[in-house]
């Protein structure tokens, strides 16, 4: 019997500051950032960067559920495929995903707004 591996403990880890990373987000570019970043460091616990995830390994597909897409590159290799299928990855992947694209939607329904943040932000200095 092949032990379930369990991504849970580590996702509380890096939960906290994707949240944080993907609320702060002002554009789809940063948003697809964050989720990669948190993916990857997801992926190295137990891949130990062989092979190395690169942005194109793990992309958000905001078009679509589950929200995320993985390179041929990556599913075909062996050990990562052995994890894929003995693990709750592809849940917590799916989770950060539906995070990160609810963010995605609300930049597009306020981007008006986001834009005039971004314009009014002082360039430096102090304010009083």
């Amino acid at each position: 019997m092949i032990k379930q591996l369990s991504f849970t403990k580590y996702t509380k880890e890096i939960l906290p500051d994707f949240r944080l990373r993907i609320n702060q987000a002002e554009s789809e570019e940063e948003l697809r950032n964050v989720f990669f970043q948190a993916s990857k460091t997801l992926f190295d616990v137990f891949l130990a960067n062989n092979p190395p995830c690169e942005p194109l390994d793990i992309r958000l597909e905001p078009d679509s559920r589950p929200y995320f897409a993985l390179s041929r590159r990556l599913t075909h290799d062996r050990n990562f495929h052995r994890i894929w299928e003995n693990s709750d990855l592809a849940a917590v992947l799916g989770r950060m995903a539906e995070t990160a694209v609810h963010r995605w939607r609300h930049l597009g329904t306020h981007q008006e707004k986001t834009t005039a943040k971004i314009r009014s932000r002082p360039t430096g200095g102090k304010t009083r």
